[in-house]
Order: C-alpha cells, then structure tokens, then sequence
C-alpha cells in the first residue's frame, strides 16, 4: 500500500486557523472582514510563490538556516536560532504539502474565495456554519479516506465513497452542535460533503476548499426561504 504523509498537524491547523482568521478579520471590520482577508491571503501567495529569496528563507523547504551565516554569532543565539529553525521546518514540513511549499498556491487561498461567496450567499445569521464546515469538511474526508478509503467515488478521481461518507457526518454533527435541527444538519452536511466531492486536486483553483463554503450558504438559504430555518 503506498504510504501516506501524516496528516494530523495539517488537519488540526486547517480545522483551527480557518474560524480564528474570519473570527479576527471580522472583528477588524463587520461588514469588510471576509474580503480583507482573501486580500491578505491572495497578497501572502502572491509574495511566497513569486519571490523565490523570501520563499527560500522564511518557507523552510530548502532549510530555513541555509542563507545565514551562524559562525559569528554567540554560542546562545546559535542554539536558539538553531532550535527555532528546526521547529519552523517541522511545522511547515507538516501543515504544507510538497507541492504547495515547491509554489503551488495553497488550499488557503480557495479557502479564503470560498468563504467570501458564502458571505455574499448566506443569511448573517447562518454565515458561521459555512465556515465551521469548510474548516472540518477536508480534513475529515482526507483522513477518513487515506485510512478506510477503498470504494472509488463513481465518477470522481481519487475520491472515496468512505472519505464522502466522513464527510457528510463531520458536517451533519457539526451543524447539530451548532444547533441545527437534524433534517437541516443532514442536509448541510450533504452540502459539505458534495462540495467536497466536486473539488479536485488540479488545477489549483479547482480546489475542494472553494466549494464546500458556498454550497454550505446555498443550502441554508433555501432553508431559510422554505422556513426550516429562523
């Protein structure tokens, strides 16, 4: 079987940093948050992917200590820098994919498109369960494929009818802590996991991440016009 990178600390930083950067964008600004925010990140791979110098240095993927000279430096600093260095490459070895730290955009920058449409789609008031579903929605359907994934999704390549299925419970049981009645929990998670069916690894901007958001807002607006939803 082939072997697969770990992918606990990717998972946790995805299911995390997802609701804290709209969480803090938002509190910047209320009505301009969410497009800050894609500003920012579309700015953050726009300068990582096209300037080879900082990429090489603050990366980490050629080794982050390779462009400074530490022979001058007091023994103290050498040890922290080194030690620090270390963790960085370890965090970034493990949050990033090869190809994402080699200069392929990364999942944050679709992440970022979708959850900006999810803004202008959704009611206010159901906004946050679009995100809670594009943070937990891939992680989910990633691990749960790369460990009981054996049944190809019909029609779709290296999609799993196990990962589809991990999918739409992850976004089923997050809408019900949320506090979304089941039917309507059901038919998020449904949402979700479709959104994350459709995405594809290539080419990038085909990407899962875009999707799961906007379907997620599309849903519960029309359960909100059908008066499922309050």
């Amino acid at each position: 079987m082939p072997k697969h990178k770990p992918e606990g600390l990717r998972a946790l930083w995805h299911v995390l940093a997802t609701p804290f950067g709209v969480g803090i964008s938002l509190m910047i600004s209320p009505d301009y948050g969410v497009y800050l925010l894609f500003l920012v990140v579309a700015l953050e791979e726009l300068i990582r992917i096209n300037f080879s110098l900082i990429h090489k240095t603050c990366v980490g993927y050629y080794g982050l200590g390779a462009t400074v000279n530490l022979e001058s430096w007091p023994a103290p600093f050498k040890k922290t820098y080194s030690r620090a260095s270390g963790f960085v490459r370890y965090l970034v070895n493990e949050i990033f994919r090869e190809d994402e730290m080699a200069g392929r955009p990364t999942a944050a920058l679709a992440m970022s498109v979708g959850i900006m449409l999810a803004w202008i789609i959704a009611p206010r008031e159901h906004f946050w369960i679009s995100v809670i579903c594009a943070a937990v929605i891939d992680p989910a359907a990633r691990l749960t494929g790369i460990h009981y994934g054996a049944t190809p999704f019909p029609g779709v390549e290296k999609k799993t009818c196990e990962g589809y299925l991990g999918a739409l419970l992850a976004g089923a049981m997050a809408s019900s802590a949320a506090g979304y009645p089941w039917p309507a929990a059901g038919m998020i998670g449904v949402a979700a996991a479709s959104g994350e069916v459709i995405g594809r690894h290539e080419p990038w901007w085909f990407d899962d991440n875009l999707f799961v958001a906007p379907l997620v807002a599309i849903t519960v607006r029309v359960l909100s016009y059908l008066y499922f939803l309050s």
